[in-house]
C-alpha cells in the first residue's frame, strides 16, 4: 500500500450500534433468522457456544491461527492507530487465555457466492461488510449488523465455517477468516487493515487470501474450534470474545454472560420462537450439552406471549389479572415515490393483558414488532397505567398480524415494507430514515409522523382506551379510576362536580403524578409526586394511602402504609411520615413538587390488597385544618 493513499481507521460502522451484549445478540439472531429457513417445516436453530482456552490449548489455537508469525505484528501495529484502545488493552493482558464464542446456525442458506460475486451472502457478511442483499421480508437492511461480530472480538478477528446451499461446484465445507483493523505500519510498509485467513489467491497480485473448501477447510476449521455438522448453515467463531471496553468473561462473569445471552435472546425474539421459526441454545465452557433459551426459561415474556396468542380470540375484558383485550388501529397509507400501488389504509393490532401480582417485569410496556419476529422495542407506557390497570401488551404489524385465525392480507405486506424502511441500523424504533423518505411520499399523510405515531401517540391513545373502556353488566362505561381520586389532575369530569375555585390564591387541591406502582411479593410499592395547584407560601399537607376500589367509585378495605421516604424535593421545609391511621403524609411550606416512595404493610391475601392495580388504587387528600 502506497503511504500517499488515504488510510482507514476503525470499522466505519463500528459505532453505528450500541456496543452491548443485548445489541450483539439481537443482531446475530436477526442475521440468522433472515438467512433461513431452508426447510420451511423446520425452525432456524442457533447455538451460542463459549470455549475458555488456557495453557496448552490456548497455545495450540494461536499456533493454528499463525498468531506469532503472521497476526501479532499487525495487531501490535494497528493498536497504535485505533482510537478506542480496544486492541491495546487486549494485547496488554498477558494471561495465556482466550475466550472463543462460536455461533452455529442450522437450516440457513450459508455463505454462498464466489469470491468475486457482486451480491451474495458471502459478499454481504464478509467481503463487503457494509452492503446488504436482504429482501423486504427480512429484518436488517443496512448491512452494518454483521460488524458487531468484529466489534466483540478483542483482536477484531472472526472465523467462518459454512455448509452453503449454493456451492458453485465446490465441495463443502467452506472456511475463511477475516480481521478488520485500522490501516497500519509494520516496519516501513503500510498495510490495509483488512486481513484474510485462507489460501493465497493466484489471481490477486495484492496477496489476498480466499476461502478454503473441502477436506482442507474441514481440518483447518477443526483446529480452530470451528468445525460443524453437515446441516446447511454457518459456524462463526469470534476470537477473544468480550463486550467492548470490558475484559474477557471468565468465572462468575461467564455465568452472568450466559444468563444475559438467554434473556436477551428470548426477550428480543419471543415472537419468532412462539411461531416455531427460531430455536436458540446456549452452551457454557462447563456444559456437556447446550441449554435451551426458550419461553419457559425467561418469565418476563409470558404476559406478552399471552397478549399475542389471544390477539384475535379474547374475552374483551381487562377486569381481572390475565384478561386480554385488543383493537385494530387503521391509518392512512402514504403513496410510494416510484408510483407503485399502495393501499388507502394500513392496520396494526394492539392487544393488552391485565397484569397480575406476580407479573412484575416489564410492567406497563408494549412489545412492538413486525413480521421478522424480532421485537423492535418495548415502549414504556407507565404513565398510561394510572388511567386503568397495570398491563403488558403488544403491537403487531405487517406479517406479524398472521395467526391461526387469519393470514396477512395485501395491506399487511405493504405495512411490512413501510415499517422496514423506517427502521434505522439498530432496528430499535420506527423513524424518519433516509430510506423511508426516499421510497415514500409525504402525502396523503406525513410519512415520518405516521411511523412515529404508531409507536407513540396512537399507541398511547389505543392502550388508554383498552384499559379504561370496560363495560359493566348494564352496558354502561365504568368510570376511570383516576377520576375517583379527589384533587387529581383530571378534577373536572362528567362523573362529578368540579372543585370550587378559590377567590384568593390558596391551596385548594394538589396535582399528583404516579411514577411507579407495583406489587413485590407481599407488599405494594409506589412512587408518587404531589404539589400545590397554585404558587403559595402557605403550609400544605397531603395524606396518601391505598384502598380497594369498587366500580361505583367507593372504597373497600384500606391498606396501611409501612414506610415512606422522600425521593426528590422542590418545596421548602419538607417533612414526611406515617400517622396513627397508617396513612403516609408530606408537609411543606412553599410551592414545589415532592416525590415520595411508599411501601405498604405486608399483605397475606391476594385480593383485595394485591393484584390488579385497577382494583387497588392510591388515594390522597389535602389536609386543610388538622386539630
Amino acid at each position: 500500500m502506497n503511504q500517499k493513499q488515504s488510510r482507514q481507521g476503525d470499522i466505519p460502522t463500528k459505532h453505528a450500534l450500541d456496543e452491548d451484549t443485548n445489541t450483539f445478540v439481537r443482531e446475530v439472531l436477526q442475521n440468522a433468522n433472515d438467512a433461513g429457513p431452508v426447510d420451511e417445516d423446520e425452525p432456524v436453530v442457533v447455538t451460542f457456544r463459549f470455549t475458555h482456552l488456557t495453557g496448552q490449548e490456548c497455545r495450540d489455537f494461536k499456533s493454528a491461527l499463525q498468531w506469532d508469525e503472521q497476526l501479532f505484528p499487525h495487531l501490535d501495529a494497528a493498536a497504535e492507530e485505533e482510537t478506542d484502545l480496544s486492541l491495546e488493552n487486549f494485547l496488554d493482558d498477558e494471561s495465556d487465555e482466550l475466550v472463543l464464542l462460536t455461533i452455529e446456525d442450522q437450516n440457513t442458506q450459508g455463505l454462498s457466492g464466489e469470491e468475486d460475486a457482486d451480491e451474495s451472502n458471502y459478499t454481504a457478511l464478509i467481503r463487503d461488510m457494509h452492503r446488504s442483499n436482504k429482501d423486504d421480508t427480512q429484518g436488517g437492511s443496512h448491512g452494518v449488523g454483521g460488524t458487531v461480530l468484529w466489534a466483540f472480538s478483542g483482536i477484531s478477528t472472526v472465523l467462518f465455517t459454512s455448509n452453503p446451499v449454493e456451492r458453485d461446484g465446490h465441495e463443502p465445507p467452506r472456511f475463511v477468516g477475516r480481521s478488520y483493523l485500522p490501516d497500519h505500519l509494520v516496519g516501513d510498509s503500510l498495510y490495509k487493515g483488512y486481513g484474510w485467513f485462507g489460501q493465497p489467491d493466484p489471481d490477486d497480485e495484492t496477496g489476498r487470501h480466499i476461502s478454503l473448501w473441502g477436506e482442507n477447510a474441514e481440518s483447518t476449521a477443526a483446529s480452530l474450534y470451528g468445525d460443524r455438522s453437515d446441516e446447511f448453515g454457518t459456524t462463526t467463531t469470534i476470537v477473544g470474545f468480550r463486550e467492548p471496553g470490558e475484559g474477557q468473561p471468565t468465572g462468575e462473569d461467564m455465568v452472568e454472560t450466559i444468563e444475559l445471552f438467554k434473556r436477551s435472546a428470548v426477550e428480543n425474539f419471543w415472537p419468532a420462537i412462539l411461531r416455531g421459526n427460531l430455536k436458540i441454545r446456549v452452551q457454557g465452557p462447563g456444559d456437556d450439552n447446550p441449554q435451551p433459551a426458550n419461553l419457559e426459561t425467561v418469565d418476563s415474556v409470558e404476559p406478552f406471549v399471552e397478549a399475542y396468542r389471544q390477539m384475535y380470540n379474547n374475552d374483551g375484558q381487562v377486569g381481572e389479572p390475565g384478561g386480554v383485550k385488543s383493537k385494530h388501529v387503521d391509518f392512512d397509507f402514504p403513496t410510494r415515490s416510484d408510483g407503485a400501488d399502495t393501499p388507502e389504509q394500513g392496520t396494526v393490532t394492539v392487544s393488552v393483558r391485565t397484569a397480575g401480582p406476580s407479573d412484575d417485569e416489564r410492567r406497563n410496556q408494549i412489545a412492538v414488532f413486525r413480521g421478522s419476529g424480532m421485537v423492535v422495542q418495548y415502549v414504556d407506557l407507565s404513565d398510561v397505567a394510572k388511567y386503568g390497570a397495570d398491563f403488558h401488551g403488544i403491537l403487531a404489524a405487517g406479517r406479524a398480524r398472521n395467526s391461526p385465525e387469519r393470514n396477512p392480507d395485501e395491506a399487511d405486506l405493504h405495512v411490512e415494507k413501510l415499517l422496514r424502511a423506517a427502521e434505522p441500523a439498530a432496528h430499535d424504533e420506527w423513524t424518519g430514515t433516509p430510506r423511508l423518505k426516499n421510497e415514500y411520499n409525504d402525502y396523503p399523510v406525513g410519512r415520518v409522523g405516521l411511523v412515529k405515531s404508531l409507536q407513540g401517540s396512537r399507541l398511547r391513545d389505543t392502550v388508554r382506551d383498552l384499559i379504561t373502556a370496560d363495560d359493566d353488566s348494564d352496558g354502561e362505561r365504568i368510570s376511570n379510576f383516576e377520576k375517583w381520586f379527589p384533587g387529581a389532575r383530571n378534577e373536572s369530569t362528567s362523573d362529578g362536580p368540579s372543585p370550587p375555585s378559590p377567590s384568593t390564591p390558596s391551596v385548594s387541591s394538589v396535582h399528583r403524578d404516579i411514577h411507579d406502582f407495583s406489587f413485590e411479593g407481599t407488599r405494594w410499592t409506589f412512587d408518587v409526586s404531589v404539589e400545590p395547584n397554585v404558587d403559595t407560601d402557605e403550609e400544605w399537607k397531603v395524606k396518601l394511602w391505598l384502598a380497594q376500589l369498587f366500580e361505583n367509585g367507593g372504597d373497600g378495605e384500606r391498606v396501611s402504609i409501612d414506610s415512606v421516604e422522600t425521593v426528590d424535593v422542590e418545596a421548602e421545609d419538607t417533612i414526611c411520615g406515617i400517622d396513627a391511621d397508617g396513612k403516609a403524609f408530606v408537609q411543606a411550606s412553599s410551592t414545589g413538587a415532592v416525590r415520595l416512595r411508599c411501601r405498604s404493610r405486608e399483605t397475606e391475601r391476594l385480593d383485595p390488597t394485591s393484584g390488579r392495580i385497577g382494583r387497588t388504587g392510591i388515594r390522597h387528600e389535602l389536609v386543610e385544618d388538622e386539630e
